[in-house]
């Protein structure tokens, strides 16, 4: 987050929606920079203004358990020795039990991400409820990321498991004034799969925000600022110039990613270039 550069009108355009809009999608090409956006650019922003608890889940390959793990670990984290149930534990019997703070390990913790998992693909919308409860009782705003969400249709198998995550996903937060967020990242063209989950899912899928091509001063700036921040120089002024004409500004962040920390391996620490 300190040397994230190159995209702050986009991160204050972002913020500024999130006040309005609980979910929001980040999408975009391959390789443009849309996981460094939300991660050092919005969430930097977000914990600049307020305490915000910040639930970052990968779907892999099962996309269910690994949400459910997360939102385990989070319930856990502030309980102590004392047991911890989320909020719909009393009306919901099918959840009885899930969220247990005296286990942390081993077969019981596998026991609840399983049965959570289940309750999450069964009834999508109890993942509102979820990090309702986690808001609640930890008196912090809630953001949950769902980084590289296309993961749901590239790396798992099961239909049923696509559409449920996806529309817990979409569900998960949908009044400005609760304190709770969704952010999920996707490949531009993974947007009609998701759209497969159903009318809230397209609904949802109104509000994105779309990461641009990079001009050539925007890609300057992250390949010049973050050196400056330490008190390094390129020696060669043409050099910056010459990397950004070597690459595709859509896609080429990564090389440029690449190359740059090669020379920054390399670099003088005596003439700090």
């Amino acid at each position: 987050a300190m040397v994230f550069f190159g995209r702050e009108a986009e991160v204050d355009a972002c913020i500024e929606r999130l006040r309005q809009e609980p979910v929001m999608a980040v999408v975009g090409p391959s390789g443009v920079g849309k996981s460094s956006f939300v991660q050092a650019g919005v969430i930097a922003r977000l914990r600049e203004q307020s305490p915000w608890i910040v639930l970052r889940v990968r779907p892999g390959d099962a996309p269910a358990n690994r949400l459910a793990n997360k939102i385990i670990s989070a319930h856990n984290a502030e309980a102590g020795s004392e047991t911890l149930r989320s909020s719909v534990d009393q009306t919901t019997p099918h959840s009885q039990g899930l969220i247990s703070a005296t286990t942390s390990h081993g077969e019981k913790r596998l026991e609840q991400v399983q049965k959570l998992a289940k309750v999450l693909v069964d009834s999508p919308h109890h993942l509102a409820l979820e990090l309702q409860a986690i808001a609640r009782i930890r008196d912090r705003r809630v953001l949950l990321l769902v980084d590289q969400v296309e993961e749901l249709f590239t790396l798992n198998e099961d239909d049923r498991e696509q559409r449920a995550i996806a529309r817990a996903i979409c569900l998960a937060a949908d009044d400005p004034a609760d304190p709770v967020r969704v952010i999920f990242t996707v490949r531009d063209d993974f947007l009609g799969r998701m759209a497969s989950g159903g009318d809230l899912v397209r609904q949802a899928l109104r509000h994105v925000t779309v990461l641009n091509r990079l001009k050539r001063e925007d890609l300057r700036e992250i390949l010049i600022r973050p050196l400056t921040e330490v008190g390094y120089r390129f020696d060669d002024d043409n050099l910056v110039d010459d990397m950004i004409d070597a690459v595709d500004p859509l896609v080429g962040l990564p090389l440029l990613q690449f190359t740059a920390r090669s020379l920054w391996d390399t670099r003088d620490r005596v003439k700090r270039i």
